[in-house]
C-alpha cells in the first residue's frame, strides 16, 4: 500500500510509511532503484556494516514517507512542485538515506570524498525531481535527513564494530517492514 497524506491521515494507515518502501510504480522504477541500491548498499554496509545498513535504510524509509506524507496533508495549498503527496511509493526515501549516512561518515572519519560524492549525487537526483513529474523531492529530503541523522548517532558509530545488538535491531526492523507489507496486503485485500 503506498504511503502519503491519503493513507496515513485519511484513512489511518500508519504502517504504510514502511510497507511503502517496497511498492514501486513500474520497471523502470525497480530497475533505477535497484541502480542506486547497488550502487550505494555495499559501500554502506561496508562503512557501517551490515546491520547498521538495514537500520540506516529502514529509519531513512519511515522519516521519508512520513516527511511527505506530512507535507501532503499541511502542503497541498503551495505550488505541485512544493507539495508533498497524497501517495507516494518506492525506495528512494531509503537510498537517499544511504547517502545521508556517506555524506555522515565522510564527516566522521575525515573521508570527506566520500561524503563529498553521495552529498553530489544527492543534489543532483533532488534537481532532477524537480523536473521530472510525480518525483517526490519530499520524501528525498526526509530520506536523506533521516539517514544523515541516525548516522550521527553514537550507537552507530562506524569506527566500532557491529555487536549482536546491532544485529538484533536489524532484526526488529526487517521483522517490523514484513509486518507492515502483511498489514498492506490485508487492508488492500479486504478495501
Amino acid at each position: 500500500c503506498a504511503t502519503g497524506a491519503i493513507p496515513v491521515f485519511l484513512l489511518g494507515r500508519f504502517w504504510t510509511v514502511l510497507s511503502s518502501a517496497w511498492l514501486h510504480g513500474g520497471l523502470f522504477h525497480i530497475a533505477f532503484n535497484l541502480v542506486w541500491i547497488n550502487q550505494t548498499g555495499p559501500l554502506v554496509a561496508k562503512c557501517y556494516g551490515a546491520s547498521r545498513l538495514v537500520l540506516i535504510y529502514t529509519a531513512a524509509s519511515v522519516v521519508g514517507s512520513t516527511l511527505t506524507s506530512v507535507a501532503g496533508q499541511y502542503f497541498d495549498q503551495l505550488p505541485q512542485i512544493l507539495h508533498g503527496a497524497s501517495l507516494s511509493i518506492g525506495a528512494s526515501g531509503g537510498i537517499f538515506g544511504l547517502f545521508g549516512a556517506l555524506v555522515a561518515y565522510g564527516q566522521v572519519t575525515g573521508e570527506g570524498a566520500i561524503g563529498r560524492q553521495y552529498w553530489n549525487y544527492a543534489v543532483v537526483l533532488f534537481l532532477i525531481g524537480f523536473i521530472m513529474p510525480a518525483v517526490d523531492n519530499w520524501g528525498h529530503l526526509g530520506g536523506f535527513l533521516g539517514g544523515y541523522a541516525i548516522s550521527l548517532l553514537p550507537w552507530l558509530n562506524p569506527s566500532t564494530p557491529e555487536s549482536h545488538r546491532h544485529l538484533l535491531a536489524a532484526i526488529a526492523c526487517l521483522v517490523l517492514t514484513v509486518l507492515s507489507i502483511v498489514a498492506s496486503v490485508g487492508h488492500g485485500l479486504t478495501y
